[in-house]
């Protein structure tokens, strides 16, 4: 390997950004899985977890939140909808690749669709086709 070089091809002294994707579920034990799932496939992407629409939208107001990709249920329980907070993303941040995950026959509003219960092997597919959107 070349020694001005790093195993990520950035060269020495260059910032490594950490992708960032952002799981908002209104489930607790969902988000702990996803999360789960998410650091065994790519162990340098850093979660963020969100329990509600609300807080999935506060999150990008948070200075250097940097969110890359956002996986979504549909029912957070607090008035708001996965598809409320998809069509705010859309409207406020339109390139963020969107998985949605529910067990609602919704397909077409976000990039990855995944009809719950899914296997963990599918939501590891759905995953990977979302981190290449990214």
């Amino acid at each position: 390997m070349d020694e001005g070089k790093l195993s990520q091809g950035k060269t020495r002294g260059e910032s490594v950004m950490a992708t960032k994707i952002l799981v908002a579920d209104g489930e607790k034990q969902i988000r702990e899985l996803i999360k789960t799932i998410i650091g065994e496939a790519q162990p340098d992407v850093v979660v963020i977890e969100a329990q509600n629409g609300v807080e999935a939208q506060a999150t990008f107001s948070t200075p250097g939140a940097e969110i890359m990709a956002v996986i979504t249920g549909f029912d957070f329980g607090n008035g708001m909808t996965g598809l409320e907070l998809i069509a705010w993303l859309r409207h406020n941040h339109l390139k963020i690749p969107i998985l949605l995950f529910t067990s609602h026959e919704l397909p077409g509003h976000a990039d990855e669709f995944l009809l719950k219960p899914a296997s963990i092997d599918d939501f590891r597919a759905a995953f990977s086709r979302l981190m290449a959107r990214i």
